[in-house]
């Protein structure tokens, strides 16, 4: 009961307690072997597993755990062999075809095996959502974005509060570019799985992914705005007339530009704040508490703004080399961002 609800070193503290004085007991073994998987410890989990293991050869289920252990390890040779074990001893168990099948996802291979197993637990329990859940990350893999749209929505139908196929579901979202459902998945997500460290960081990466895009709306008119204003100073009276038009085109579209990209930003802000409640508090906390990227994020923002003021105050004073180097300097801020908020993404979503 103590697993079902989520505390698993309460849970733990009653096994090892009636493990020092029934050591032979494969059923406490291998709940121990999940509540030690639930609390990050694969190490002490294979070995609780594979004891159970060597107590019931012939039970699957300590095979499982040794199996997912060894994923969690990323001895991937020692987790298909169990899985492989597992289900030669029972063959018509859904749970071996999706041990099976998550071995090959954590590897990061998709074959023939890999959709047979996947489609073969669906067919023997068409009616749990962990095998349609298995199916869609298996369609995920190989790019069938359709097929594991609706798989995922078939385990939400079958079960409403899964956080696993909620969170899957909005990664999936958030592949096809579409931020505000894959937020709103994110965020259902967090609330149906607090503790869930992979639903946080995909929030993270959604949160702010959308966020840099909308410092760089912020910051890029001002600058573009300097270059304009200086691009013809020197030139010939044609090329000040020119200037002029421009000049006046960026005094009148160029601070719109830069309080409609504000507005969204805030509204996006806003939004988000609004949707996620108390959760969008404890997630930006989080993220700035042990998130390096998160940190230089901001301080990029704030030394870019500052680069931007700088850029002005020159332009004024006609030192056009000068203005470029701090624009080319901001921009370069910029793109820095951008790339390491891309590069976390990209690694959250393999």
């Amino acid at each position: 009961m103590l697993l079902d609800v989520g505390r698993h070193d309460a849970a733990l503290e009653i096994l090892m307690r009636h493990l020092a004085t029934n050591p032979a007991d494969p059923y406490a073994l291998c709940l121990a072997a999940q509540a030690q998987l639930a609390a990050h410890a694969p190490r002490e989990a294979l070995e609780s597993a594979r004891v159970a293991a060597g107590l019931r050869p012939d039970d699957d289920w300590p095979l499982r755990l040794s199996a997912i252990a060894s994923m969690r390890l990323r001895r991937f040779r020692d987790a298909r062999s169990a899985a492989e074990a597992a289900l030669r001893v029972s063959p018509t168990e859904w749970q071996c075809h999706v041990t099976r099948a998550e071995v090959d996802l954590a590897k990061g291979r998709v074959s023939r095996r890999t959709w047979a197993n996947a489609r073969r637990a669906l067919e023997l329990a068409p009616d749990e959502p962990a095998a349609h859940r298995t199916l869609a990350r298996v369609a995920t893999r190989a790019n069938r974005l359709r097929l594991a749209e609706r798989a995922l929505r078939d385990a939400l139908r079958l079960n409403p509060d899964d956080a696993a196929s909620q969170t899957d579901l909005a990664a999936l979202q958030m592949r096809r570019n579409r931020v505000g459902r894959a937020m709103a998945g994110f965020v259902n997500a967090a609330r149906l799985d607090p503790t869930s460290k992979e639903t946080a960081g995909y929030l993270e990466a959604a949160l702010f992914g959308p966020l840099t895009f909308m410092t760089c709306c912020v910051v890029l008119p001002p600058f573009g705005y300097y270059l304009i204003s200086t691009w013809g100073q020197g030139g010939s009276a044609r090329t000040h007339q020119r200037q002029a038009s421009l000049d006046h085109a960026a005094r009148v579209w160029l601070p719109v530009a830069l309080v409609v990209a504000i507005g969204i930003a805030v509204a996006y802000l806003w939004w988000v704040a609004r949707t996620a409640g108390p959760a969008f508090v404890v997630v930006v906390r989080a993220a700035l508490r042990r998130g390096v990227a998160y940190r230089l994020w901001i301080a990029c923002l704030g030394v870019g703004l500052v680069l931007d003021a700088v850029a002005a105050a020159i332009g004024r004073r006609g030192s056009h080399l000068l203005g470029v180097a701090a624009v080319l300097a901001g921009w370069a801020l910029i793109a820095a961002v951008v790339m390491l908020s891309w590069r976390r993404w990209r690694r959250r979503d393999r």
